[in-house]
């Protein structure tokens, strides 16, 4: 059996110091915004559902529209091929039953990446307008 030292010689190499605070990427950062604000639009539907139900009026305000800068929309727009890529191969794979449903998500991410692109378009017209 090792002695007491061997041991804690051998434990304080395993353990390393905690790694320091850092930020989130940008695509975390983004993701965690609009996972917040789509959790903010479940939780006042849970509460309109639940006013509703016990005849009361009030639920409260419904969360603010999500708005998005111009750079967040962009960096969404440049991730569209990783995630149409994704569902490509989600579909090759995937079993009968879920290669319809992949194939409507394929669909709407092309249309919403349409939208996406058209907005950004036109608020960069706009600010094109705007310098001049």
């Amino acid at each position: 059996m090792a002695s007491v030292s061997e041991r804690l010689a051998r434990l304080q190499g395993r353990i390393t110091p905690p790694l320091p605070p850092h930020e989130p990427s940008p695509q975390m950062a983004l993701l965690l915004k609009m996972a917040n604000h789509y959790r903010a639009e479940l939780d006042h539907a849970d509460r309109v559902h639940e006013a509703e139900g016990r005849g009361r009026l009030e639920a409260g305000e419904p969360p603010e529209p999500l708005s998005l800068t111009l750079d967040e929309k962009r960096q969404m727009l440049a991730d569209v091929p990783w995630w149409l890529n994704y569902l490509e191969a989600a579909r090759e794979r995937a079993p009968d039953e879920l290669v319809e449903v992949i194939t409507a998500a394929i669909v709407t991410s092309r249309e919403s990446a349409r939208k996406l692109r058209e907005e950004i378009e036109l608020e960069e017209a706009m600010q094109e307008g705007r310098q001049q």
